[in-house]
């Protein structure tokens, strides 16, 4: 067990943006323009049980998707409704012999954090201050899959992930005899873009996170867990 000296006097959440490998009965539309066209069909699957989470990813309520073949985006970005991390599946008209990148997004549509106005370059806003209180709001998911139109490639299963890093960060001085406090933690280099088509990251940027802390929220003063792990 991880032990700080009496009491936990504050715990930083942040998402540190890191690279991520990588789809209801619903119908995109016309995505292609051919004769020559079959149905494929995906599902997807949220991995909430990787050990980069703190939240349990419930307010996540969006899945945005985008096509690519050739490095083109083919049509335009469709988004589905998720409930409780179950999207139904559905399937997109696409080129037989023809090779394709899908790619996925998925987050709380109420948080301002994430630009995801371009999958190939996803910011975030480090500004929007991230806490125990509001982590849930700040879960995303991506993913992304590749493959070549087939008859044995008509169905498709994609799991989709956190492409972040979960840093927790804790002190022994805490006072619990102090009402307010306030804490700040400074990441020399952290990441500043995200690109969903290639699940690589990019950027660098000194970020300070900066929290009040009410003594009266910090969970199990002598030791707490998270994620599975003790502290």
């Amino acid at each position: 067990m991880k032990s700080f000296s009496r009491y936990i006097y504050y715990i930083v959440v942040a998402l540190v943006m890191v690279t991520a490998q990588a789809c209801s009965n619903s119908d995109l539309g016309d995505v292609v323009a051919d004769n020559n066209t079959v149905n494929v069909s995906f599902s997807t699957i949220f991995d909430t049980n990787a050990v980069t989470r703190v939240a349990g990813g419930d307010s996540v309520n969006k899945l945005f998707v985008e096509l690519y073949s050739n490095g083109v985006k083919v049509g335009e970005r469709k988004g589905f409704t998720v409930s409780n991390h179950t999207i139904e599946d559905f399937t997109l008209p696409l080129v037989s012999g023809e090779s394709y990148t899908a790619v996925f997004w998925a987050q709380d549509t109420d948080c301002q954090a994430y630009n995801i106005d371009n999958l190939s370059n996803i910011t975030i806003d480090y500004a929007e201050n991230i806490t125990l209180a509001n982590i849930d709001s700040f879960d995303a998911f991506s993913g992304r899959i590749s493959f070549t139109v087939t008859p044995q490639t008509l169905n498709q299963s994609v799991t989709l992930t956190r492409p972040f890093a979960l840093l927790i960060a804790g002190s022994s001085n805490y006072n619990p005899a102090v009402t307010n406090q306030s804490a700040s933690l400074t990441i020399d280099k952290i990441a500043t873009a995200y690109n969903a088509i290639s699940g690589t990251i990019s950027g660098s940027a000194a970020q300070t996170f900066n929290y009040n802390i009410d003594g009266s929220a910090v969970p199990n003063k002598s030791g707490f867990t998270m994620v599975g792990a003790a502290y």
